[in-house]
């Protein structure tokens, strides 16, 4: 599908005494399908909008929850700071709560001191991930397609040995709008 091109208004159009016509109506629903291109790559209507049913009891909004993600290569959530842990069984390294559901690319990178040194990715603490190991000194990338997420979901890295774990990172396949709630 062609990118939409975008539609000036003139001064007469937005004019506060000026009627609602075809050329500016048609215009208005031209300029919402380049930006719905432009910041998500469909016009598709079930593709990153609201559930239907959100609603206002007057005072408070609902949550709005977004469309199902994908995996891909857009970041969703960064959460680059490095942590260190030195620990036997496995401990939760880092965290972030994820306000919509779907399949996340979720990747990390961890290295060791002197020995193996492991990573897994969890859900609310369950591993859902394959158990990543090394024995390099220097920053070894894993990366694993994870389906079944659901909007306030952990997505969580746990790690054992003496490890440093940095960039926990999430990926989807559409440019975010939101998503993450914290990190850490």
């Amino acid at each position: 599908m062609a990118l939409e091109t975008w539609n000036g208004r003139t001064a007469s159009q937005t004019d506060a005494d000026s009627p609602l016509d075809t050329t500016l109506m048609d215009g208005l629903r031209k300029d919402f399908d380049h930006l719905k291109q432009v910041l998500y790559g469909s016009t598709d209507p079930n593709f990153h909008t609201p559930i239907w049913g959100h609603n206002h009891d007057g005072t408070n909004s609902k949550l709005v929850m977004l469309a199902s993600q994908t995996a891909g290569d857009y970041m969703f959530v960064e959460n680059a700071a490095e942590r260190v842990i030195s620990s036997a069984p496995y401990v939760k390294a880092k965290e972030t709560k994820v306000s919509v559901s779907g399949t996340f690319r979720i990747k990390f990178n961890i290295h060791g001191s002197g020995g193996w040194v492991y990573g897994q990715i969890y859900r609310n603490g369950v591993a859902v991930g394959t158990e990543q190991s090394t024995i390099s000194s220097t920053y070894v990338t894993y990366s694993e397609d994870i389906g079944g997420w659901t909007a306030g979901d952990l997505v969580q890295v746990y790690a054992k040995g003496d490890v440093s774990i940095q960039n926990f990172n999430i990926y989807t396949a559409a440019p975010p709008i939101g998503g993450g709630l914290y990190n850490y």
